[in-house]
This record gives structure tokens, sequence and C-alpha cells, in this order.
């Protein structure tokens, strides 16, 4: 459960370097599983949001990516 916390911050360390601002990823993880209590979810939960934000960061490089064209 550590791991996935770790990674789930790591996440969210990306996005931010990604250009996401603090709120934007707040909703994504409200959205994904209705809380932003991180260090309270269960392991469905975090396995659920690791994949939200992975799809997330796929997005936004991505998208990075086009603007560079």
């Amino acid at each position: 459960m550590k791991q996935q916390l770790r990674q789930i911050q790591e996440y969210i360390e990306q996005l931010s370097n990604l250009g996401y601002h603090s709120f934007q990823i707040n909703s994504i993880i409200k959205d994904t599983v209705q809380t932003t209590r991180i260090d309270f979810l269960s392991p469905e939960q975090s396995k659920e949001l690791l994949t939200a934000l992975e799809e997330y960061i796929q997005f936004a490089v991505k998208c990075k990516g086009k603007n560079k064209t």
C-alpha cells in the first residue's frame, strides 16, 4: 500500500510538472475516488486512481509533443 501511495504522489508531481494546477489535480482525484484524502484509500481505490492519473499523464505528454511542431 505504501508503494501505491508513493506512486500516486509521483504521478501527482508529474502532472504538476506537466502544467496541471493543484485544483485540477484535486478535481481528477475527487472525480476518480470521491475524495482528495489519498492516504485513506483502499487498495482498489489506489489502483483506480493510479490508472486515471497515468492516463492524464499520457494525455498531457501527447499534447506537449503536438505543441512542439
